[in-house]
């Protein structure tokens, strides 16, 4: 039965996206692979400041919640999402291998924006905690600046030991940042919208 399995896997096409490395492959006799690149949107939450304010410190933190399996399911990748879904129990790895953002549109708030640190935690996490674990941060943000795709700078530990305690294909992206706005002026929702891509390898054990 395993041998007809295994003799399925290998003769499926790979659909989708068309990424570089886009691949559902068989590695050995039971390790199967899996690469992709899942792109996620983060906008900043709107801000209303009192008339009374010269100037506000502003700490907030924007949560992405990552399905791996939903956003392949999302993007078409259906043979993909399917072998996840069926073979999670037996996921042995999830590995980060890039985190990359770009400014969407100009940077509609008055001040710039100083380097948001982005924290990977378990699915439900709203701050960072004991459970997060810090990946990097972005550049800073001008006002009125756009800039393309671009990878993030990552932190002392860097992806490698952010994905050794990445057992699960749920999960959260946090952006933690802070604003200081100089007079009293509401801030819009989306004044600040940025595009990540998650690229990861995740690895399910056939015989686990």
């Amino acid at each position: 039965m395993r041998a007809l399995l295994l003799a399925a896997l290998c003769a499926l096409p790979v659909t989708g996206c068309a990424l570089p490395g886009d691949l559902l492959g068989v590695d050995d006799a039971t390790l199967i692979t899996i690469d992709t690149e899942i792109p996620l949107t983060a906008e900043l939450p709107p801000l209303a400041v009192s008339p009374s304010d010269t100037e506000i410190s502003y700490a907030f933190t924007v949560i992405i919640p990552v399905d791996v399996v939903a956003e392949l399911e999302k993007r078409g990748r259906k043979k993909q999402a399917k072998t996840l879904r069926e073979q999670g129990d037996k996921l042995v790895a999830v590995a980060l291998n890039a985190i990359e953002y770009e400014i969407l549109a100009p940077n509609a708030l008055p001040v710039q924006v100083d380097p948001v640190t982005i924290y990977i935690a378990p699915a439900g996490t709203i701050k960072p905690d004991a459970t997060a674990q810090e990946i990097g941060r972005t550049e800073t943000i001008k006002p009125h600046e756009v800039f393309a795709r671009r990878p993030i700078t990552t932190s002392s530990t860097g992806l490698p030991d952010a994905s050794v305690d990445l057992t699960s294909l749920h999960f959260s992206l946090l952006f933690d940042a802070a604003l200081r706005v100089p007079r009293a002026q509401a801030v819009p929702a989306k004044a600040l919208r940025a595009k990540v891509r998650l690229k990861l390898t995740a690895r399910v054990d056939l015989a686990g």
